[in-house]
C-alpha cells in the first residue's frame, strides 16, 4: 500500500481544489480577474510556489487563462476543453470523490511504476528524487 500523502492532498492539490471550488461555485465567473499569487498566497496560507503550481495545472486544464502583466482570469466555456465543460457541472462531494478517485489511481500507478521499474529506471528515479531535495532557494534549479 502506498504511503505517498498518507492520504491527504497535496499543498497544491488542495490550492487547486479551492480555486476550482469558487470557480465552479460561481464565486469566480467566467472573465472575473483572480487575485494575483500574492494576494491568493496570503488567502489561502501557502507558499508562492504552490499557488504557482496549481494556477499552472488550472491554465492547462483550461479553467484559467491568462493575459502577460496583467493576470489570470476564470476562461469562457468557449476556451475548455470538453473535460472542463463537464468538470464545471460538478461541485462539492462530486468534485471531491472524482479528485480522490484520480488521487488513488494515480498513486497506485507509481507504486506499480516503483515495483516493475529496471535497476536503470530506478537509478533514474532515484536522481529524480534526490534533485527534488535540492536547495529550495533556487527555484530555477529546483524545477
Amino acid at each position: 500500500m502506498s504511503t505517498y500523502y498518507k492520504g491527504q492532498l497535496s499543498i497544491t492539490d488542495e490550492v487547486y481544489n479551492r480555486i476550482m471550488s469558487r470557480i465552479a461555485d460561481g464565486i469566480w465567473r467566467e472573465g472575473d480577474k483572480l487575485p494575483s499569487e500574492n494576494m491568493l498566497c496570503k488567502k489561502f496560507s501557502v507558499s508562492r510556489v504552490s499557488v504557482r503550481a496549481a494556477m499552472q495545472r488550472l491554465k492547462a486544464h483550461g479553467y484559467i487563462s491568462t493575459r502577460h502583466s496583467v493576470g489570470s482570469f476564470v476562461a469562457s466555456p468557449r476556451e475548455n476543453d470538453a473535460l472542463a465543460k463537464s468538470a464545471s457541472d460538478i461541485t462539492g462531494r462530486d468534485y471531491l470523490e472524482l479528485f480522490e478517485f484520480r488521487q488513488a489511481m494515480e498513486l497506485r500507478a507509481i507504486d506499480l511504476y516503483v515495483i516493475r521499474a529496471s535497476d536503470s529506471e530506478k537509478e533514474d528515479l532515484q536522481k529524480c528524487a534526490d534533485g527534488m531535495s535540492a536547495n529550495t532557494n533556487e527555484l530555477r534549479e529546483f524545477t
